[in-house]
């Protein structure tokens, strides 16, 4: 299959799982409650409490983007062309759906104490701005990766066991909303990433998400009450394992290496597509 007819045909796919995830879930009901305390190492509160998810942002973003810009003037090639922004905006918008559909059905919340009162189709303005923020981040981090070499067979195995836990997790959680959905989106994004010709950038991809893990328990931990005791985001714990590090749920994991991995995958086809190959 021609490079734009692939192209052409995962973003026919992507639009289809979209209106599949808004068909099977229309009418689901759930009625159980969030969980506001969690486990947690201490409970900072920071000055402006409502604040909060902004500083998560700022915290992220700034140092990335110092770093960026110290780069550039020192005429460093990074690779973080104007597609990447363009990949990050198209997958940002993917998830957004995503995120809107299980706020409104009630399998995660916001808690109104750590959040601005702003909001666009429910969600609030700091959740919107996460996937840009955290997709930059994160893509950045892949993009230096990329330069350097890799044992390719320990990172082979790594994506193995990875997408096996994921099929584990599908096979015995299934009832769980949150569980089953990420899991399915993790191993649909890796095989049509690797269908689409990235059998090689999957290898490179899972060794920079295991990287992104580290300041992802640092910033993932700030949402989750690792360090405040309460959630800046809530979760029903009648739709995800409950299998948490600390206070942030495995899911979350899942969910971030789908959300980075669509975007790698993004990249890789507009790439290919305005490249001509």
């Amino acid at each position: 299959m021609k490079v734009h007819q692939r192209w052409v045909t995962n973003i026919l796919v992507g639009l289809l799982l979209m209106i599949l995830l808004y068909l099977i879930l229309k009418d689901v009901l759930i009625t159980s409650p969030l969980i506001v305390r969690v486990p947690s190492f201490w409970n900072w509160q920071p000055a402006i409490p409502q604040m909060l998810y902004w500083y998560h942002h700022l915290f992220a973003f700034v140092p990335v983007l110092l770093i960026a810009i110290a780069r550039s003037m020192y005429r460093c090639e990074d690779g973080l062309n104007f597609r990447w922004f363009v990949s990050i905006f198209l997958g940002s918008i993917i998830f957004l759906f995503w995120d809107w559909k299980f706020t409104n059905l009630g399998i995660w919340g916001f808690n109104a104490n750590y959040t601005m009162p702003d909001r666009w189709c429910g969600l609030p303005l700091e959740e919107c701005f996460w996937f840009p923020v955290i997709g930059f981040c994160s893509i950045y981090i892949y993009v230096l990766l990329r330069k350097i070499d890799l044992n390719k067979k320990f990172w082979k195995f790594a994506l193995f066991i990875w997408l096996l836990a994921n099929v584990v997790l599908v096979i015995f959680y299934r009832e769980y909303l949150y569980t089953s959905f990420a899991a399915w989106a993790s191993i649909f994004v890796s095989v049509l990433a690797y269908w689409s010709g990235m059998k090689e950038e999957l290898i490179y991809f899972i060794r920079s998400f295991a990287v992104t893990l580290i300041p992802m328990v640092i910033f993932d931990g700030l949402l989750t009450g690792m360090m405040t005791g309460q959630a800046v985001v809530m979760y029903n714990p009648s739709e995800f394992s409950n299998f948490r590090l600390v206070s942030i749920p495995v899911e979350d994991f899942i969910f971030g290496y789908a959300f980075l991995l669509t975007i790698v995958l993004l990249h890789f086809n507009i790439n290919n597509r305005l490249s001509g190959n």
